[in-house]
């Protein structure tokens, strides 16, 4: 359940960071790359908790 929970977290991320990067075309940011920045950054943070839960768990 856990590992399904990472890969699920891991393509999210994935997939907002090739959004970003296609709509990073210009300099001005837009409201839909403000929203793919965002989302991108929500679930690196998803991410970066579940791998530190997961270090806990081992140590225990």
């Amino acid at each position: 359940m856990v590992k399904t929970r990472i890969i699920a977290i891991a393509f999210l991320v994935l997939l907002s960071a090739g959004t970003f990067n296609r709509l990073s075309n210009n300099e001005n940011i837009r409201p839909m790359q403000f929203i793919s920045i965002f989302v991108l950054g929500v679930s690196t943070a998803f991410l970066i908790n579940e791998f530190v839960t997961l270090v806990k768990a081992k140590r225990q």
